[in-house]
């Protein structure tokens, strides 16, 4: 009995192990990838806060061959290459269109109703942006920041399967939580508290985040079984393709608007439902060559989580349908659910809340476990050992240098003039460059004033983000009580939700400015306290 205690005491002395460690290793990572990912969920909501131009009311019918069709016929994309169009929806009105026209890539949003072009600000919004952020950290070369998303992906997964076995009452401390003991027990029971009460999303978004980009990490997966023939791949998963001529097209496109209600009604047969289907993808393969065709799908729809109700294919000049493509293996439904959780793109406020809070319960994890970590460490009278530094100005430049450079890259954005370039740089790399360089000052500021820093930030925090709600008042006009014109719902949540923001930096700043006075506690003044588990 004695041998197999002494086995268990060491499997969970070996489970303690890779928990704090992988954890701490890993955490500057997983925090900007919970947290951005978090942001993501709301990234149109965010894109119409940073570009006014986007705040208008979406039409009760839309009109494509009013709208889209005479812009492309003058914008001539280049022959044989792809034209991408996103139509309007509840979270965004605009009409969005992607193409190439001389080489260049182009991003253009058009009005729903006139068909005209918008002369949006700048930016890279969050969707452009936190979405980047979340998955490859902004980091391409040699995909690079895809790789190191992907290991922490993973080293998440066994530093929440460790800590499952190291905690000896899991249903106890989902009901656990003492405020008004030390801040070191307050810590372990708040870290322990938001690791339980989200633990399936903290288990579900890494491991469909590695399994989404599975290919992309391992390319000979698909490579070999089709003879490096990565085109033949494309066309068995998504379906029809063709290989452009190179002729022009004598004809003109037919009406997009028919090929819409024809998908419509093509994918309701299939379905045997009666639910409300609006395609929110057209894509346009070959354009203006003899060979082009278009394929209109409902990739992110509304009413249900898996992504894609199945795709139509026409021919661009008869409007004839080519063929129809759903998805019926269960492979590929299973693939199709998996993404639409991840994505979260369904019009379910609800669900997308409620995924938004298990990521910011996933950040306050991450943050509470470096700080259990960090008070252990005073706690044994270490607290200018060089571990604790460098872990203290880890988590505070990861934590809230992280939540000062997001605030200020809103602040920016409203701050900068229409046309600003600086460099050779345009207005959106600008605001790029000023969410690292504040996020890059938020690290040496930790490392120089130690354990005033979090107070420090923690107010700037709050400066910003209420200064960030003024300045939208001031530069559109609108505000929450006295708003002039059409102001959505997403516009005001946003500015709720910065000054909420604001509200719990400035409050956390005065906690943490009082703490950062206190000295060091000695053991034998933490001697009354349960000793928690050992997670060190």
């Amino acid at each position: 009995m004695k041998s197999t205690q002494s086995a268990l005491e060491r499997f969970r002395w070996s489970m303690g192990w890779a928990h704090t460690w992988l954890g701490i290793a890993f955490s500057t990572i997983l925090f900007v990838a919970f947290w951005a990912g978090s942001l993501t969920v709301f990234d149109r909501e965010i894109d119409a806060w940073m570009m006014p131009e986007l705040r208008i009311a979406r039409p009760e019918a839309v009109s494509f061959d009013e709208t889209v069709i005479p812009y492309l016929e003058e914008a001539q994309p280049d022959l044989g290459s792809s034209v991408f169009i996103e139509t309007p929806s509840e979270r965004r009105s605009a009409i969005r269109l992607v193409y190439f026209s001389s080489g260049e890539l182009n991003f253009v949003y058009l009005h729903p109703e006139s068909g005209a072009q918008l002369d949006l600000t700048d930016s890279q919004g969050g969707r452009g942006f936190f979405y980047n952020l979340h998955y490859m950290l902004h980091v391409e070369w040699m995909n690079l920041g895809l790789f190191a998303v992907a290991v922490a992906a993973v080293g998440m997964l066994v530093v929440i399967t460790s800590g499952l076995f190291i905690h000896r009452k899991l249903i106890q401390d989902f009901f656990t939580f003492r405020p008004k003991k030390s801040l070191r027990r307050s810590t372990l029971d708040l870290h322990n508290l938001m690791s339980m009460i989200a633990l399936p999303s903290h288990i579900f978004f890494p491991f469909t985040g590695v399994l989404i980009m599975a290919v992309t990490y391992f390319p000979w997966s698909v490579a070999t079984p089709y003879d490096n023939d990565i085109s033949q791949y494309r066309e068995d998963v998504f379906g029809y393709a063709r290989t452009a001529s190179g002729v022009e097209a004598s004809a003109s496109l037919a009406s997009i608007d028919e090929m819409l209600e024809r998908t419509v009604r093509a994918i309701q047969v299939s379905k045997e439902t009666d639910r409300a289907i609006w395609p929110d993808r057209i894509y346009i393969q070959n354009y203006g060559d003899e060979n082009a065709v278009v394929e209109v799908s409902n990739t992110f729809p509304t009413q249900h989580v898996e992504t894609g109700d199945g795709r139509v294919v026409f021919d661009p000049y008869t409007g004839a349908l080519l063929e129809q493509i759903a998805l019926t293996a269960p492979v590929k439904q299973t693939s199709s659910w998996l993404k639409g959780a991840h994505y979260i793109q369904f019009d379910n406020w609800l669900v997308r809340w409620l995924m938004f809070a298990a990521g910011i319960a996933g950040c306050v994890m991450i943050a509470t476990g470096n700080l259990f970590w960090m008070r252990a460490r005073v706690r044994k009278a270490q607290p200018d050992s060089n571990g604790v530094k460098l872990v203290r100005g880890m988590t505070v430049g990861s934590v809230t240098g992280l939540l000062l450079a997001s605030v200020a890259y809103f602040v920016i954005n409203r701050l900068l003039p229409h046309e600003a370039e600086l460099l050779g740089r345009d207005r959106s790399d600008l605001e790029v460059w000023t969410f690292f360089l504040i996020w890059l000052f938020s690290f040496v500021h930790a490392a120089l004033r130690e354990k005033s820093a979090w107070a420090d930030q923690a107010f700037a925090i709050g400066f910003l983000a209420t200064f960030a709600v003024i300045l939208n008042w001031v530069t559109t006009g609108a505000t929450m009580l006295s708003p002039e014109g059409y102001l959505p719902i997403s516009i005001v949540m946003m500015d709720g939700f910065l000054l909420a923001v604001a509200a719990l930096a400035i409050w956390s700043g005065f906690r943490l400015h009082g703490v950062a006075a206190v000295p060091v506690r000695s053991k034998l003044a933490d001697a009354h306290e349960a000793t928690p588990i050992n997670t060190e």
